[in-house]
């Protein structure tokens, strides 16, 4: 990481020294950026956008502004620049032409459609705040339910779109085990895919840390999503419905998001593909030493590991150190699991892993309650100068739960559903870390915190992100600590046990 001085200047001072940008793209494509950039004696730095393609520049012993030509996605990306040679560099500004600018919350790579403001003939529930109750827990406390092949919600699309998502709750069965139900899409009153729907992933009862048993009354996290692909692109005015095909089952719907998915992003040359050391990309066969074999190939040769189009199940979290990690696409490559807790990517503990980078993947959990005595979540320990892009994380505990201390950290254009516990937690001796452009919704506490237990969390900084209906707690936490930042978010829909924003000074440091 580099020091910051007063200008903003960012001053590198040792090799692999870095500063890490998020610019937003309305679209792909090549974009001219101007550097300005200084130092004292020749030396070279190195950008690179997303991980790829590295441009290396030279440095004068003067002051100088370089112009390049780099490669951006839609949406939120990096644009990492690193001291490779020479003394000290001083990054002095750095001008993308193209680029939009950041507003509050955010960039948002779908369309969000709310089922109560489109066509239905079901019944709309609420708005009503009221702890345990399902309007509590909607978007814009709201939502429409649907008995039978006879109703629908249906909307009207505004955008071309190939895939959905749609935030639903169905009723828990009488043991707590779940049920399933089927949700017909309809274009243009004429089927084109089935959404398999379940309970196992929602519904709670009791008091904290809650459990699975109805008997526990105050119900509550009714909701869950689920997504798919569509067959085809679908155009601007396509009418698409969603039609309940279980009799005897309620859906209730809050809303549905539609995206237009990217094409599958290409295999690095060279890289070390999970599938040819043995990973099944049906997700039948258990594939945590083809990637854990992978991992070390891979960091031997100094080249990033592949995790292709496929679902890979694994039966233990994965550790990573000094490794880049690429995935075909948040909708394409899924790292999952048949038990809670053993999935997801983690930095070693005590002495902390560097120099990770994970792009473009889908972490997506079994787990159906909270339990805190298990480390479950998307990512978790250490991660000391590191990146985490592009990342889609459901069904875990926690998005991510990192432990400190370590420093510089930078997550954006990360997508959280659906945990039972805290989108992002920053605990404990956790600095310089850099949390934007994340879209967190139903989180089972905290949707962004930062907790100094035991060690002071320090210039820490949560901006632009996009935080809905924690269904506990905060949209975002500071807990203790000093010189940490929140700014420009967007959050909404607070349900019970706190707020929008909480800043405590209760802990000791």
């Amino acid at each position: 990481m580099g020091s910051r001085s007063a200008s903003g200047t960012v001053i590198l001072t040792a090799n692999e020294d870095r500063v890490v940008f998020s610019p937003i793209f309305e679209k792909d494509g090549m974009y001219p950026a101007d550097i300005m950039f200084s130092s004292s004696e020749p030396g070279y730095i190195r950008l690179s956008t997303n991980g790829y393609e590295p441009v290396v520049l030279a440095v004068d012993a003067s002051s100088q502004v370089s112009r390049v030509n780099l490669s951006f996605r839609r949406g939120a990306n990096t644009l990492t620049v690193s001291k490779i040679k020479g003394s000290n560099v001083e990054i002095h500004s750095i001008e993308i032409r193209g680029a939009t600018q950041a507003l509050r919350g955010a960039f948002a790579t779908y369309d969000q459609y709310e089922a109560e403001d489109s066509y239905n003939n079901g019944n709309t529930i609420g708005p009503d705040r009221t702890y345990s109750q399902m309007p509590s827990e909607a978007s814009q406390r709201k939502a429409v339910q649907l008995n039978g092949d006879q109703q629908r919600v249906t909307f009207t699309l505004k955008d071309s779109f190939n895939a959905i998502s749609v935030r639903y709750s169905i009723p828990n069965s009488g043991n707590g085990a779940g049920l399933e139900g089927t949700l017909g899409v309809f274009v243009d009153n004429q089927f084109i895919v089935n959404l398999t729907c379940t309970s196992k992933y929602s519904w709670t009862y009791g008091g904290y840390p809650f459990n699975r048993d109805p008997s526990g009354g105050w119900p509550h996290h009714f909701y869950d999503e689920v997504r798919s692909f569509l067959p085809r692109t679908l155009t601007v005015g396509t009418q698409v419905s969603l039609i309940p095909l279980t009799d005897g089952l309620t859906f209730t719907i809050d809303l549905a998001d539609f995206y237009l998915v990217r094409s599958p992003y290409p295999q690095p040359n060279p890289s070390a593909n999970i599938v040819d050391f043995g990973a099944d990309p049906s997700g039948q066969s258990d594939s945590t030493n083809a990637i854990n074999n992978a991992i070390n190939s891979a960091r031997s040769k100094n080249i990033p590991v592949w995790i292709p189009q496929g679902t890979f199940l694994t039966t233990s979290r994965i550790t990573v150190n000094q490794i880049t990690i690429r995935g075909a696409g948040p909708w394409y490559s899924t790292l999952t699991t048949n038990s809670p807790g053993n999935v997801g990517l983690f930095g070693q503990w005590g002495n902390p892993s560097t120099n990770v980078e994970v792009y473009d993947l889908h972490i997506l959990g079994v787990t159906q309650q909270r339990i805190d005595t298990m480390a479950d979540s998307g990512f978790g320990g250490s991660l000391t100068n590191s990146i985490i892009q592009n990342v889609w994380i459901a069904h875990t505990k926690c998005g991510m739960w990192l432990d400190g201390p370590f420093n510089g950290l930078h997550i954006t254009s990360v997508i959280i559903r659906d945990t039972w516990a805290d989108g992002i937690n920053l605990h404990q001796g956790i600095s310089n870390t850099v949390i934007e452009q994340c879209d967190l919704r139903n989180t089972g506490d905290d949707g962004l915190a930062m907790w100094s237990q035991n060690n002071a969390d320090q210039n820490n900084i949560f901006r632009y992100n996009t935080i809905r209906i924690p269904v506990l707690a905060n949209g975002i936490a500071i807990y203790g600590g000093s010189d940490n930042s929140a700014t420009d978010n967007l959050i909404s829909d607070t349900v019970c046990e706190g707020g929008g924003l909480q800043v405590s000074m209760t802990l000791s440091t």
